[in-house]
């Protein structure tokens, strides 16, 4: 780092020794001295956090990130505030997914994690737009006639893979982490998904390809229309919530000819 014109700040340093004890077969946190540039470094205590890039550390490693809390904590203050359900969804997608997809990259979330937190953002979802139940064309973009709600543990699994094919370490030791996401991905008899338009894409040929989606062969869709319907800032609340009542065959026979 010298030779490049870098140096390390030992004020904001910290040091960890980690011996093997012979005799028990233990690990032995040390409290070793260390200086760095002639500046005596912080020693690691048991119980000590470390905060590195938003992303919390303990002598052990990282510490599994509690998104769950956090999500459910951003839909609830998305309640309180009032809004309209196309309003709602835009806030979601905008201001509250940013904010945890850095821990979650950096975090090594688990899959079941990511998958639990995606039903609760559907449940809230349903619940915004007076749904019984998940339909599917929910998971379709809005081009296509649906909603568009981002699927985070496929949104995650693939920044996760794009930061690791952009990192400078040696490729050795990420490679135990690169082959766990990689077989979540992976579906018989086809390709791995590499971007979200091909997670889009095998989401809509398995869903027309499915008993649910035999009536969609072959039909004609007026993509204007459902992108019109699809946003509730061009058209009135009551014909946004009827439209996604209507594409999901929630609607009785006396209410369609509205």
């Amino acid at each position: 780092m010298s030779a490049s014109g870098m140096s390390i700040n030992g004020n904001k340093s910290i040091k960890l020794t980690l011996e093997k004890d012979g005799k028990n077969g233990r690990i032995i946190l040390r409290s070793t001295p260390y200086e760095v540039n002639e500046v005596h470094t912080q020693p690691l205590d048991v119980d000590q956090q470390v905060e590195y890039l938003d992303v919390q550390f303990k002598w052990k490693g990282c510490l599994q990130q509690r998104s769950t809390g956090k999500l459910e904590a951003t839909l609830v203050n998305t309640i309180e505030v009032r809004l309209k359900p196309h309003q709602s969804l835009d806030v979601q997608a905008r201001f509250a997914f940013p904010k945890l997809y850095h821990e979650q990259v950096l975090g090594m979330a688990h899959r079941r994690t990511l998958t639990s937190m995606d039903v609760k953002v559907l449940a809230r979802v349903c619940a915004w737009l007076c749904l019984a139940t998940v339909i599917c064309f929910l998971y379709f973009k809005r081009a296509s006639g649906g909603l568009g709600p981002p699927s985070l543990s496929t949104s995650i699994s693939l920044a996760q893979r794009n930061a690791w094919h952009d990192q400078s370490m040696n490729q050795y030791v990420w490679l135990p982490r690169l082959l766990s996401p990689t077989k979540r991905l992976d579906v018989p008899n086809s390709s791995i998904a590499t971007s979200k338009d091909d997670a889009a894409s095998d989401w809509s040929n398995d869903f027309v390809s499915s008993g649910d989606g035999l009536d969609l062969r072959g039909f004609p869709v007026n993509l204007a229309s459902l992108l019109r319907l699809s946003g509730g800032n061009t058209v009135p609340l009551r014909l946004f919530l009827l439209a996604v009542w209507l594409r999901g065959g929630l609607l009785s026979a006396g209410v369609r000819p509205e």
